[in-house]
């Protein structure tokens, strides 16, 4: 686990009154085209909480729904042997302590 597999941010959107509550869910599925893996809607206020890697950030502010998007905070997720998404692509660890290769 060398690689830094992914810059992740923690995003709260917000998104344009034309959209607020009739058309949230036809924005969520906007989102999660983009990748946002999403937390929590809060459809009154026009509120989607949510996951998205860090370099997809400026592209959601562009979509005409969105008004804005505010990044709690991000990190480099670094994900295990076995992943699909670890970049290492090392095969998972043998349990077997005498094993040889």
């Amino acid at each position: 686990m060398s690689n830094r597999d992914a810059l992740m941010s923690s995003v709260t959107i917000i998104l344009d009154d034309r959209y607020v509550p009739e058309r949230v869910e036809e924005v969520v599925d906007q989102l999660k085209a983009q990748g946002v893996l999403i937390d929590t809607i809060n459809p009154e206020a026009g509120l989607v909480d949510g996951l998205v890697e860090t370099g997809k950030v400026h592209g959601l502010e562009k979509l005409d729904s969105v008004d804005y998007v505010r990044t709690q905070f991000s990190y480099v997720a670094d994900y295990p042997t076995g992943d699909l998404r670890d970049l290492d692509r090392l095969p998972p660890a043998s349990s077997d302590p005498f094993q040889t290769f």
